[in-house]
């Protein structure tokens, strides 16, 4: 039997569980519309106070350094680094500094512009998604590890723990990846300030849009199935499922649990990161393949994450 003959033999399975999946989300926002109203409203409002002042300006930037040249700079200036370390194109190192140190999904959209741009393959981006995406040290540092663990030190061990991990999957990837045919960046001309100005404030507040979005939903959805079982389940399981679900939400729950557990728990929240923002990320890079391949390996990164973090803090 060929892979295509058991893709079809499998689909009707997968097109079940999804229809599944949909009547039985659909009767749960039925049967809480009124909680789920409160979420939405609670979700936009974590979107206009947090989430856009501090993604909006740093995807603006990214926009403009990419419209300018500025990824052609850094892809000569890290080419060699870049093939020797992870297999890829010097056009990479763009994607990896914005999406190790501006936080998500600024990597993201800076790789789907490279890719529009004819800088970068889209097989690249798929690659450098699994491990170029982390929160933003800020966020990490500041929010989870001073303001929900009360420790400064152990927010920058965490975040210390996310970079390791990023370089050693890159890295490990590199093995397992096919060969491809070289990849021959494209010429494009170059936009005046004003151009790439224009075009990367619309860029980014498209970006905006379809993040919170993703933001609001995958909100709603975990608040609402912790309604649910709430009452029948242990404050560790509310954390979990929460982390599962939502970075931000699920530390803060994985916080209140104090001690190792406290720690092991927003390592994983920090490396897994939460089906939202990975459907923030999908959404912006706009060219990614091998989605079971990127789940498979964030899961994996969030459980050595959390392993590590108990060690050393």
């Amino acid at each position: 039997m060929t892979e295509a003959e058991k893709k079809r033999k499998n689909a009707p399975w997968g097109r079940a569980f999804l229809a599944l999946a949909f009547f039985f989300l659909t009767g749960l926002f039925i049967k809480n519309s009124g909680l789920a109203t409160e979420y939405v409203r609670s979700a936009l409002t974590l979107c206009v106070h947090t989430v856009i002042p501090s993604v909006f300006p740093s995807a603006v930037i990214a926009g403009i350094f990419i419209a300018l040249g500025g990824g052609e700079f850094i892809s000569h200036l890290c080419a060699r680094p870049m093939r020797s370390l992870f297999g890829l194109s010097g056009a990479g190192a763009t994607v990896l500094l914005f999406g190790w140190f501006c936080g998500f999904p600024v990597g993201a959209v800076t790789g789907a512009a490279l890719v529009r741009r004819g800088e970068l393959s889209e097989d690249e981006l798929s690659r450098l998604m699994v491990f170029s995406n982390l929160p933003s040290p800020a966020f990490v540092i500041s929010a989870v590890g001073e303001g929900m663990l009360g420790d400064r030190r152990t927010g920058i061990v965490l975040y210390l723990i996310l970079l390791s991990i990023s370089f050693l999957t890159g890295i490990i990837m590199r093995f397992f990846s096919k060969s491809q045919e070289k990849f021959e960046p494209k010429s494009e001309m170059r936009r005046g300030l004003a151009g790439a100005v224009a075009s990367s404030v619309s860029s980014a507040a498209f970006s905006m849009l379809s993040l919170c979005a993703s933001v609001v939903f995958f909100s709603v959805l975990a608040k609402t199935l912790l309604s649910v079982i709430g009452p029948f389940s242990s404050d560790l399981l509310v954390a979990a499922i929460g982390c599962v679900f939502e970075i931000s939400g699920g530390c803060a729950s994985a916080a209140a649990l104090g001690g190792k557990c406290a720690a092991a728990l927003c390592a994983f929240a920090l490396g897994w990161s939460g089906f939202g923002v990975h459907f923030q990320i999908i959404s912006a890079a706009e060219y990614m393949k091998k989605l079971p391949i990127y789940f498979f390996v964030k899961f994996i990164v969030g459980i050595i994450a959390a392993a590590a973090a108990v060690v050393t803090i």
